[in-house]
């Protein structure tokens, strides 16, 4: 294997442990923002406050909530990518990489949405087993792992479109979200969704260029190539 694949593959790497951080810390604090106790979230209005202090930004009685959203979310990322970094060579991280960030990818944000609906929702006799939300996040992850796992061969442009199928339909249902984002009302949950298919788009793409580059390394012994 020559010095400058070698090095694409290094960068490949990078990215998919660094979009996979992101969607791991993200989930996890949209998760802390709707059920951690109020001692907590006071806390993360505090770093809000100092934060648009510093900065000089005028703070109304509204609480925007994007700097108590994204510094702790990225400082968590950094913590599990530095994590990643520290047991590059073991056989658990490349587990992780190769299977679990593919689940994650697809299952975080929108379990985060199923979780945050029932949360909110379920006094009114809301669940997720009688909605299409639940079956969708089903159907996804029964084609991930049968693409991990099954017999049969996926290429990575049928990945892709399921991929970008199944995250049509989850920006779908983050679009009010989304628009409490852009227009300056909060919403940095919305964020979710953009990073977990920037982290399905990076698996893909490891994915692909570990299969290539067990097809340049292996020997002429017939074996089938892994899924």
């Amino acid at each position: 294997m020559n010095q400058d694949h070698s090095s694409f593959v290094k960068t490949v790497r990078w990215v998919h442990e660094a979009f996979f951080s992101m969607n791991l810390s993200f989930v996890v604090m949209a998760l802390v923002f709707d059920d951690a106790p109020e001692s907590f979230i006071s806390h993360l209005n505090r770093l809000e406050f100092a934060v648009n202090r510093l900065l000089g930004i005028r703070q109304t009685d509204f609480i925007t909530g994007y700097w108590e959203f994204f510094l702790p979310g990225i400082a968590l990322a950094l913590c599990i990518w530095v994590l990643l970094r520290a047991l590059s060579h073991t056989h658990l991280s490349a587990e992780v990489l190769r299977s679990a960030a593919g689940f994650a990818a697809i299952g975080a944000p929108p379990l985060w949405w199923l979780c945050a609906t029932y949360m909110r929702t379920r006094r009114y006799g809301w669940t997720p087993f009688a909605a299409i939300q639940f079956y969708e996040l089903v159907l996804a992850l029964f084609c991930i792992s049968v693409y991990l796992y099954g017999k049969w061969s996926i290429p990575a442009l049928g990945s892709l479109l399921v991929l970008l199928l199944h995250y049509a339909f989850w920006f779908w249902q983050f679009s009010p979200l989304f628009r409490t984002l852009v227009r300056g009302w909060g919403g940095s949950v919305a964020v979710t969704p953009v990073v977990g298919l920037c982290s399905g788009l990076a698996w893909i793409l490891y994915r692909t260029t570990l299969r290539e580059e067990w097809k340049a390394q292996r020997a002429p012994s017939g074996v089938a190539t892994p899924s």
